[in-house]
């Protein structure tokens, strides 16, 4: 396969990038920061020209990995060295972890305001789905534990008081 790719990179004049999907938001990834104002004025023309799509000024932008982070579908992703090797690191984002830390705290309460009843034991039920929801969501995310670290904590401190 490598083999292919070599021979395309040297045989063209196309630019190499990496384009990643969910609904209507993307990342595009390339090799170097010049193909990537490139493509980014190449795309931002033809989503607004051809699709009539209104673009977000705010997330719209070129992003250097190696010096600043990027936010993604609520995951927070930058590149790394790491054995002589490039590796991305990537945690939950900043503003996703207080949406998670609200929702959880909000349904710690609801269990302490009635306690020992059957409405408890369905509480307990949906909190539980949450925490499992949030697991499953964000487990390809590479930094989980050290994120989920911290809102721990604060849960538990809400369930001792």
């Amino acid at each position: 396969m490598g083999h292919h790719y070599r021979k395309l990179r040297s045989s063209t004049k196309l630019k190499e990038s990496y384009l990643v999907r969910y609904a209507d938001d993307f990342k595009l990834f390339c090799v170097n920061q010049k193909t990537a104002w490139k493509i980014f004025y190449a795309t931002k023309k033809w989503l607004t020209t051809r699709l009539k799509l209104p673009i977000s000024e705010e997330k719209s932008k070129v992003t250097k990995l190696k010096k600043q982070d990027s936010e993604f579908l609520g995951f927070t992703i930058k590149k790394m060295r790491s054995r002589n090797r490039n590796i991305m690191r990537s945690h939950i984002s900043p503003k996703a972890l207080k949406v998670i830390e609200y929702q959880l705290k909000e349904q710690i309460k609801r269990i302490q305001r009635n306690p020992n009843s059957q409405k408890t034991i369905g509480e307990i039920r949906r909190y539980n789905s949450k925490v499992i929801g949030i697991h499953q969501y964000y487990k390809i995310a590479t930094c989980i534990s050290i994120d989920l670290k911290k809102v721990h904590y604060r849960c538990l401190l809400l369930m001792k008081n």
